[in-house]
């Protein structure tokens, strides 16, 4: 737990002393940690939810996915524009899509890991994944 609302947190500058505070916090909480922690970026998106009626998966659609700030010790170069990808995250029981998203897969929509991290921070770096 966290004496500041996440509100508040997300609001600080990547630089603020309060946020190297964090890794202390969790070593008192018996959390090794192997290396000095950074905050590196600020990641929004847009994230929709919904229902697929017939199966009743939940799923999340999460678009316009952009580095809202990033910590200029770390990171050199920045471009805040989004990512040119999209997540659709299905939580169901079994591994098969629901018939009724099917339609995705005809729009390229394939199964995988995806890190919004490494993804933002290969776009604001210009470096190809």
């Amino acid at each position: 737990r966290l004496a500041h609302p996440a509100e508040e947190v997300a609001c600080w500058n990547l630089q603020d002393a309060r946020l190297q505070t964090l890794p202390l916090q969790l070593r008192r909480q018996g959390i090794q940690l192997r290396e000095l922690w950074q905050p590196v970026m600020l990641i929004r998106y847009r994230r929709d939810r919904l229902v697929e009626p017939a199966s009743r998966s939940r799923v999340n659609l999460d678009s316009e996915i952009a580095a809202a700030a990033a910590n200029p010790g770390v990171v050199s170069a920045a471009e805040s524009s989004p990512i040119g990808s999209a997540v659709l995250e299905v939580k169901r029981a079994g591994d098969e899509l629901p018939i009724a998203l099917h339609p995705f897969l005809r729009l390229g929509a394939r199964k995988e890991s995806f890190s919004k991290f490494l993804a933002v921070y290969a776009h604001m770096t210009r470096q190809i994944l």
